[in-house]
């Protein structure tokens, strides 16, 4: 866990440890540098991922498979879940999570959920920063290691500012509006066939 967290910190995806988040946008904007970027994948790195897939004997594609699980491009007063196929084995990934705030609370935040309807890791205010845009955008990126299990993926959102009726500047990429859990490992495999 300590090399993936350092490598993700190497990166530039995390803020340094002991970094204050910033409650509002008062404070710099810091584009966060995603892993992949799903919108952007070149046919070279489409074939590339198809040919990794064909070869992949993990359960669920899970060596080869960038994205874990996903909700994105959240509207307004949704309340979604996505399910993930099992994990047999422990899987690095990078949360990124976009939302909003109304004063010192979340109203569009995600969470995930083990099998036993555990909450492993919920987007909160204090690992938030400004996300770009309205003042009102925040994200989340966070390293974390998911131990071998079943997970859901759940996001919420309220009635105002979101995909489709942004009430002032969206943030930055709001195409992931919602949350994304990127597969580390397979990212890793993904950029050195591409190289």
């Amino acid at each position: 866990m300590k090399q993936f967290l350092a490598a993700v910190l190497a990166l530039g995806m995390l803020p340094a440890p002991g970094r204050a988040q910033q409650a509002s946008p008062e404070g710099a904007y810091q584009p966060t540098s995603l892993p992949i970027r799903l919108e952007k994948i070149d046919e070279k790195t489409r074939a590339v991922i198809r040919e990794l897939n064909s070869r992949d004997t993990s359960s669920y594609l899970v060596d080869t498979r960038p994205v874990f699980f996903q909700i994105q491009g959240v509207e307004n007063e949704q309340d979604q879940v996505r399910y993930a196929a099992p994990v047999h084995r422990n899987v690095d990934v990078l949360i990124y999570a976009l939302g909003e705030v109304e004063g010192e609370t979340l109203v569009d935040y995600g969470w995930i959920i083990d099998a036993n309807n555990d909450t492993v890791w919920k987007m909160t205010l204090d690992q938030t920063s400004y996300a770009g845009g309205d003042p009102r955008n925040r994200k989340a990126v966070v390293g974390l290691t998911l131990p071998a299990g079943q997970y859901r993926l759940r996001y919420k959102s309220d009635g105002k500012h979101a995909n489709g009726d942004w009430q002032g500047a969206p943030p930055e990429y709001p195409f992931y509006y919602g949350i994304t859990v990127f597969n580390m490992k397979a990212i890793e495999k993904i950029n050195r066939a591409t190289r």
